[in-house]
């Protein structure tokens, strides 16, 4: 058996990644945290704990009902009471539109395709920091 307990917060550094984006967490930034653990099979000795981080900008209908299924509301999730006033109405503006459907994270489409960052819409994929002349540029 497993559990969730999702969790809006600030980023504590900038080193998480986001699973919606693929793209680092900002240090400070609002990100929902949700964090699994998983009882352990027979024959296991331990039990496993992992995190998943999005942006408030990456929730999906999927993950915004499963973690309104583990706490009944948006205000039970742990930490919307400890958020700024605007970041309070940000989420449930955010949220709000997920679940009406209005909402399009960042690569999504409106045909309801995504594309992940780098790729163009000719088939193409270019890292960051490379240019359409082959040159390079460090990002910053």
């Amino acid at each position: 058996m497993s559990s969730s307990n999702y969790v809006l917060e600030y980023a504590k550094t900038g080193r998480s990644t986001c699973k919606g984006c693929n793209k680092l967490i900002d240090d400070k930034s609002l990100r929902l945290s949700v964090q699994s653990t998983k009882e352990p099979e027979p024959g296991e000795k331990d039990h496993r704990r992992f995190t998943n981080n999005r942006h408030v900008e990456c929730l999906t209908k999927v993950v915004v009902a499963n973690g309104l299924k583990a706490h009944g509301s948006l205000d039970e999730f742990p930490g919307m009471e400890e958020l700024q006033p605007a970041d309070q109405e940000r989420v449930r503006n955010i949220v709000d539109r997920v679940l009406d459907g209005t909402w399009m994270a960042p690569g999504w489409h409106l045909d309801g395709t995504w594309m992940a960052p780098g790729w163009h819409l000719d088939g193409t994929w270019m890292a960051p920091g490379w240019h359409l002349d082959g040159t390079w540029m460090a990002p910053g």
